[in-house]
């Protein structure tokens, strides 16, 4: 029996390697442009090309019309058929080859919104919006098989979602921007999230609603907080997280108010926090705090318009209590960190990344003859001079980048 090139094992495993690669290299471009050339050099390129290309869009707003135009010819005749009755305008042209909304990993409420709002202001009755929205959210969570995220916003309180729709189910990424409806939407959200991410949470009703969110799921592992300044609100989210106890790995906080820190004592497992301009005027001194993340790796501080007395003993508290299990530390605060980079330097040996601000050359020294495993060390100083850095050289045992960041009247060392 002859047996065709085309079926040679060894030919067979030498494509498969070939699309892999290709997938892998097609995944690690950024512009959706150059995403969208690539497609066009072969059917081979355009078959691996397209699901990445669709799985996330995030069209310009030339590029708006022809994306909505795209998703309306993948709609089934039942979809069509209720946009007829509506007297809502269908393109023309015929089923395209790839069914788009397949490829969808990202449910962008959103974009929806806005899909829907060219649309019907350009060749439709207004009042046809959000029926438009209902039909394409219907549509995406029935056919899109691979959807993990949904950006939840204001436009969701106009969406009667199917609590049943299979893809909900299988939501693992939540993000809640400019949200009006606190409930009925995250009611029906799977108890399965892996990321919850919540922004401009700025009343009570919003923060039980969170706090109940959170405390439903079953293996949530990153949770994000943006822009919840009020200490009620925060007390109310954060005493959620002892439910989350043994999943939850990661903490960001950005502009939040951390006087209510108690219940995160029972963070035990939290591999990463990141805390950005928070406020807190907590006196520690008068009102120890217990130590908590004892398997913190990553540690990133960044603030520069809050209370100082606060933040300087809650990070040495952060670091005392890490000790050597933290890797990697930025820190990027105005004053003096003295009392920061000797916690450093005192209990974190296994220190592998750092990244800080107003340094002294003799802290630097400090940290280099007690860091022994430090690989990268970037700091900002205004008293290094080249034979501060040649004496800071001597230290140098594991370093592979070191960077030293000067004012304007200070050259910038790099080693």
């Amino acid at each position: 029996m002859c047996v065709s090139p085309l079926d040679n094992p060894l030919n067979m495993a030498i494509n498969l390697l070939y699309i892999e690669l290709l997938k892998e290299i097609l995944e690690n471009i950024i512009d959706s442009h150059h995403l969208f050339s690539c497609i066009l050099v072969n059917r081979i390129w355009c078959r691996t090309g397209v699901p990445i290309l669709w799985r996330s869009p995030n069209p310009s707003e030339k590029s708006l019309l022809p994306l909505v135009t795209s998703y309306l010819r993948c709609l089934p005749e039942e979809q069509i058929k209720c946009l007829k009755d509506e007297n809502i305008p269908l393109p023309n042209e015929k089923t395209p080859i790839f069914d788009y909304p397949f490829f969808l990993k990202t449910l962008d409420l959103k974009l929806i919104n806005d899909m829907s709002k060219i649309w019907i202001n350009n060749s439709g009755n207004k009042n046809h919006i959000d029926f438009l929205k209902e039909i394409f959210v219907a549509y995406f969570l029935e056919q899109a098989e691979k959807i993990s995220f949904i950006h939840l916003n204001e436009s969701a309180r106009t969406l009667a979602i199917n609590q049943n729709a299979p893809n909900l189910k299988r939501f693992r990424k939540l993000h809640i921007s400019s949200w009006k409806d606190e409930t009925s939407f995250m009611e029906k959200i799977t108890d399965h999230l892996q990321l919850i991410s919540a922004e401009c949470v700025n009343c009570k009703t919003k923060s039980l609603a969170l706090a109940s969110l959170i405390q439903k799921q079953k293996y949530l592992q990153h949770l994000k907080l943006l822009y919840t300044s009020n200490d009620d609100y925060c007390s109310i989210i954060f005493k959620s997280l002892p439910s989350q106890s043994n999943s939850l790995k990661k903490l960001e906080l950005h502009r939040v108010n951390l006087n209510t820190i108690d219940s995160w004592e029972s963070c035990y497992n939290l591999k990463a926090l990141e805390i950005r301009n928070c406020m807190g005027t907590r006196d520690f001194s008068s009102n120890p705090w217990k130590p908590i993340f004892p398997n913190l790796q990553n540690l990133i501080i960044i603030n520069y318009d809050h209370n100082r007395q606060f933040f300087v003993p809650f990070i040495v508290k952060i670091i005392e209590a890490a000790a050597k299990n933290l890797l990697h530390f930025k820190c990027s605060m105005l004053g003096d960190m003295s009392e920061i980079i000797t916690s450093i330097a005192l209990n974190c040996p296994n220190i592998h990344h750092l990244d800080l601000q107003s340094s002294s050359s003799s802290q630097i020294i400090l940290i280099l003859n007690s860091c022994h495993k430090l690989k990268t060390l970037k700091v900002y100083s205004n008293d290094i001079n080249e034979f501060a850095f040649t004496e800071m050289i001597k230290h140098i045992k594991s370093l592979k980048k070191f960077l030293v960041i000067g004012s304007r009247d200070h050259q910038s060392l790099y080693c």
